[in-house]
């Protein structure tokens, strides 16, 4: 399978915008990172026979990169002051995401230890929530 990146708002974790590799079981793995480019850009997905010689199949899927995305954290009002000082949280997006697009993805939470930890380094987020 070869992805080729339209655009300049992601790349590749290693900074290229094409990657070629073997599928296996029907699926394979890549991560995108951010240029910090807002915009649109497109993956097009060519899967061809081994040898890479025929076309198996040809797809596309577009993705946004977004200025900023914000979140409401709310604080369970059910839950008590410990020791520990823990609380219980909702993390949510801000609704204002859910009219400029259709959110998919991981988001890693990095925050001060100080003020708030969570059991997850990162949340998945699918069709906006």
């Amino acid at each position: 399978m070869t992805i080729n990146i339209d655009g300049d708002g992601v790349t590749f974790e290693d900074g290229k915008t094409e990657k070629t590799f073997s599928v296996f079981d029907g699926f394979g793995t890549f991560r995108l990172k951010t240029t910090k480019k807002i915009g649109d850009n497109v993956l097009k997905f060519t899967l061809k026979e081994t040898g890479g010689k025929k076309k198996i199949t040809v797809d596309s899927e577009a993705i946004q990169v977004v200025d900023k995305i914000n979140f409401n954290l709310v604080i369970n009002p059910e839950t008590t002051l410990e020791l520990n000082h823990e609380y219980s949280y909702t993390l949510s997006l801000d609704s204002k995401v859910n009219e400029q697009t259709s959110f998919n993805s991981r988001s890693y939470l990095i925050v001060d230890s100080n003020y708030v930890k969570s059991n997850e380094s990162y949340i998945n987020i699918k069709n906006n929530s």
